[in-house]
């Protein structure tokens, strides 16, 4: 099994510099900067968040004591969360397949990782080391990157400065600029 650890510093508004490492080293480090989160991200996210929660709300008793009884909506809204959810999609992939040069470096090095070890069959766990706590919001499972290159690949988010780890799998604060 081969981690590959991506350590990314700074902010949402400022972007983040990246690093890549490897446990076992497998291969050099390297070095890139994610840019800043775009706002269609962000909104598209929030617009998922708030349409889940109404969804949710509907099927959720009042009372977690009285099942059976459900709630009542007082209307219909045309948009659904399997829109909103495409969307986030959507977006996240434009932002982490963004065209900046420093950014297509850690791309390149990532496709070449996950083609080789999955060429081996290699199990590959990638993990995510940020202050951002925004960042573990995101399905960074569903980047196309991961889904082509890497075999089946979990991922996992360390947020330092927290006790928990989010781990996503997909088949089983100043705003200064940091890059």
């Amino acid at each position: 099994m081969i981690i590959v650890k991506l350590q990314l510093v700074g902010s949402a508004e400022g972007g983040f510099h990246t690093t890549v490492t490897s446990i076992p080293r497998e291969f050099d480090t390297f070095d890139g900067c994610l840019p800043p989160l775009p706002p269609k991200l962000k909104d598209s996210f929030t617009k998922w968040r708030s349409d889940y929660r109404e969804v949710e709300e509907v099927r959720s008793p009042i009372n977690p004591d009285q099942t059976g009884f459900r709630i009542k909506p007082k209307g219909v809204r045309v948009s659904s969360p399997t829109n909103t959810t495409q969307d986030v999609k959507l977006y996240l992939n434009e932002w982490l397949n963004a065209g900046d040069s420093d950014w297509q470096q850690i791309r390149d090095n990532l496709i070449s990782i996950g083609s080789q070890f999955k060429l081996a069959e290699e199990e590959t766990r990638v993990l995510l080391d940020s202050q951002d706590i925004k960042l573990g919001y995101f399905p960074w499972q569903e980047w196309q990157l991961f889904e082509d290159h890497f075999s089946p690949v979990e991922i996992a988010l360390r947020v330092r400065g927290w006790q928990l780890l989010r781990i996503f799998s997909k088949n089983v604060a100043l705003s200064t600029k940091m890059c």
